[in-house]
């Protein structure tokens, strides 16, 4: 999921018009949804930090798989290394608080748009020739292919709300 693709996920949880007719039932699920993840507001830019349950929290970044991938690789003593990355969200080590969070921000704001993603090795096998060419080349091209610097940059500087 691309960035502008989760950036309007976001808008519709927030409650943005759709800008299609939708059938009573895809209502009744935005409405379901809205309920479900009453953090999301407007401006369309925030990302939240939603306290679970005991000290897990998930950070709601909306920045879509390549972002957050970036965000997982340059931040891995605040994001739970043993949680997938999710195109909507990321996990957060036991125990980090909304305050650390964006304290790593605000450190690391030049330095995370550039930081390469995380590829696993099951996506290498959709480059093509890929038997062909050495692994590390491999999942550095498939790594810069995936990058959106421009994605991160925005999620690093939008503000981190609590809920």
């Amino acid at each position: 999921m691309s960035f502008a693709l989760a950036r309007a996920h976001h808008d519709v949880l927030a409650g943005a018009s759709i800008g299609a007719s939708v059938t009573r039932r895809g209502r009744d699920g935005i409405a379901g949804l809205r309920e479900r993840y009453p953090f999301a507001e407007s401006p369309s830019s925030a990302t939240y930090a939603v306290q679970s349950s005991g000290s897990d929290a998930t950070w709601w970044t909306f920045a879509g798989f390549a972002a957050n991938s970036a965000l997982a690789q340059g931040l891995t003593d605040i994001v739970d290394p043993s949680a997938s990355v999710s195109e909507l969200r990321l996990r957060l080590r036991r125990g980090v608080t909304a305050s650390e969070l964006r304290d790593a921000l605000q450190e690391r704001a030049d330095a995370l748009p550039g930081v390469i993603p995380g590829v696993e090795h099951e996506m290498l096998a959709a480059l093509k020739f890929s038997e062909a060419v050495p692994v590390e080349l491999a999942r550095e091209t498939v790594a810069r292919r995936l990058a959106d610097p421009a994605a991160v940059g925005a999620t690093v500087m939008a503000p981190v709300r609590t809920a």
